[in-house]
């Protein structure tokens, strides 16, 4: 997708996504799809848990939720697996970046609403 969250991040990727406007609004994205792993997010937005799958199985990866400021908010390490849940605990509501890394380079970004 885009560009890495934070922008300056070792491994960020250079790959982009299309965004589809019909002129009225924005009708779309599309991920360029070149082997780059996809997240899932469902519910997105969400309350108190939601499902994060992947479209691939992941080794031994990491987890990064950020906070709009860029700040890291929590780590969720030594994923090997297609899905996770994720509980909202003490995140507050708001828009928060969900990074993965997986041999130490940043493998997909996308972001996360926490409603109440």
């Amino acid at each position: 997708m885009g560009a890495a969250f934070p922008p300056n991040a070792p491994g960020a990727s250079t790959d982009f996504a299309v965004v589809r406007y019909n002129g009225g609004g924005i009708t779309g994205l599309d991920q360029e799809d070149n082997g780059q792993i996809i997240v899932d997010i469902h519910p997105n937005p969400m309350n108190s848990s939601a499902a994060i799958q992947f479209n691939s199985l992941l080794n031994n990866a990491e987890l990064n939720i950020f906070d709009v400021s860029g700040q890291k908010i929590k780590t969720i390490k030594n994923i090997s697996r297609q899905t996770i849940t994720l509980y909202r605990a003490e995140l507050a509501s708001g828009l928060y970046f969900i990074q993965i890394i997986q041999g130490g380079r940043i493998i997909a970004i996308n972001k996360l609403i926490i409603t109440d």
